[in-house]
């Protein structure tokens, strides 16, 4: 397999190295089947990659020139890419489509591959499905035993090679039906994308997670800032905008399904269902904007609380006015520490002299990677959490020595941000949590010891005792 860097990032002492420049290798694989005798070939004279990752999967739009050698053994619907970074396996992608462009200098080949989790959508659902609260299944089916059933029954006529890497139940039973002729991959999301539900996904290695309530990943250990990943804008942020998602708001959600009566073998037919209207007050969710309404439609939902359940699981998305980000990496910051993709938390800080700061944990809801001759671009499209984890806050006062070594601030006085500078302190950190400015609370933080920085960071846990406590060690 050959090594493909990329242009101005071509010296690589060490390819294992993370914090070399990206080394990437593009790779075409056949199945190991009787009448392929070649398996691998590298792809060396690819013109630009494009990768994107959502929660729909991977999907990748790779450039190549005819006259590389590998295009020979490519088969459309057959051959696998391989992405690798460094020498880590990214991603295992399925050659769906390919286009072929002629122009008056050269001959392009563009070819648009996908992960097998969007597979699961070019198979079809032959037979009606009926879980029941029966027997062998009191209460209903698990959730996850719903979905390995399906991919099962799926394989049953050709295997894609997936396997389960969620082995487990996910907690929550349900009864329901699933019609003939939709999609294996919407036959999943029908019981994942509802109230209560779960995230899927099929990795590189071609094992299934599901992951309830879903897909997420702290980057940090603790709530200490100094154990947070933590992005800033003109640092590891070169590029950065941001909306305030005012037009995704919603407090009365609408949702549609089936239109006409469903038969199911000799069942008597299922007429269809009125709608779900759900609203933010009977969830108990305040609705400081006022009343604005959405509707959505379902063909495939064939009962009312079927139709129930997506509006839940919809508006409670809905209902918190949460900025939305689109971020570009500076070049080396993915993947020198911190390589964060879908569902994976982090923070990010943005510090502006002519309008407010921002430091809001987000989700990662898509990553893109674009390879070139000239580099590699990584963006980023980010949501704010609903409810954000505690944020440390950083205190500014005069500290000086006091006979009985106590120091109080006052939280009133304090700024979310701020920086105090300190010196050789043993402190207890009683912190304080604010949300959104409208909130402030005090908790302890288990830590104690000796600080010798220009610093002191304190974030916010349970309720305890008004104020801040700095105790100073007068042996330092």
């Amino acid at each position: 397999m050959s090594d493909i860097d990329i242009g101005a990032l071509a010296t690589l002492s060490d390819p294992l190295d993370p914090q070399a420049p990206p080394w990437w290798d593009v790779v075409l694989k056949n199945p190991d089947t009787p009448e392929v005798q070649l398996r691998e070939f590298a792809i060396t004279d690819w013109i630009s990659v494009n990768v994107t990752y959502n929660f729909d999967g991977i999907t990748a739009e790779i450039q190549v020139p005819t006259q590389d050698p590998a295009m020979r053994f490519m088969r459309i619907l057959v051959s696998d890419i391989l992405l690798s970074r460094n020498r880590v396996l990214q991603c295992r992608l399925r050659i769906v489509d390919v286009k072929d462009t002629f122009t008056a200098e050269d001959h392009i080949v563009t070819i648009t591959a996908q992960d097998y989790g969007q597979l699961l959508a070019r198979r079809v659902l032959f037979d009606d499905k009926n879980y029941e609260d029966d027997a062998a299944h009191p209460g209903g089916w698990d959730q996850f035993d719903i979905v390995r059933n399906l991919v099962n029954y799926t394989q049953n006529f050709q295997t894609l090679g997936i396997t389960f890497h969620t082995t487990g139940d996910s907690g929550r039973k349900v009864v329901g039906d699933l019609q003939r002729g939709q999609s294996i991959r919407d036959a999943i999301n029908a019981i994942a994308r509802v109230e209560n539900g779960f995230d899927w996904w099929v990795d590189e290695d071609l094992k299934m997670w599901m992951q309830r309530p879903r897909r997420a990943r702290n980057l940090w250990v603790n709530t200490i800032m100094s154990q947070r990943m933590t992005w800033k804008w003109g640092v590891q942020v070169r590029e950065l905008q941001c909306d305030s998602a005012a037009s995704e708001y919603a407090s009365v959600v609408m949702v549609l399904g089936a239109t006409a009566a469903t038969q199911i073998g000799n069942r008597k037919p299922i007429p269809p269902p009125d709608p779900a209207i759900v609203r933010a007050s009977s969830l108990g969710i305040a609705t400081p904007f006022g009343r604005w309404e959405r509707t959505y439609s379902f063909s495939d939902v064939i009962r009312h609380d079927g139709l129930v359940a997506k509006a839940k699981h919809i508006l409670k998305d809905l209902t918190s006015l949460r900025c939305t980000y689109s971020i570009t990496t500076e070049p080396g910051a993915w993947g020198s520490q911190y390589a964060p993709t879908v569902g994976d938390i982090f923070d990010l800080v943005v510090e502006s002299p002519n309008r407010t700061n921002v430091h809001d944990v987000v989700r990662v809801e898509e990553l893109k990677i674009a390879l070139t001759p000239d580099g590699e671009v990584v963006t980023l499209a980010l949501r704010a959490e609903i409810e954000q984890p505690p944020v440390p806050l950083l205190l500014a006062a005069p500290l000086a020595a006091q006979p009985d070594g106590e120091i109080t601030i006052d939280l009133d006085t304090v700024e979310h941000g701020a920086t105090v500078a300190t010196s050789h302190l043993s402190v207890t950190e009683q912190v304080a949590r604010i949300m959104g400015g409208l909130e402030e609370r005090t908790g302890v933080l288990e830590r104690t010891g000796r600080i010798g920085a220009d610093e002191v960071q304190v974030s916010a846990d349970e309720p305890t005792n008004p104020g801040i406590e700095l105790w100073y060690d007068t042996d330092a």
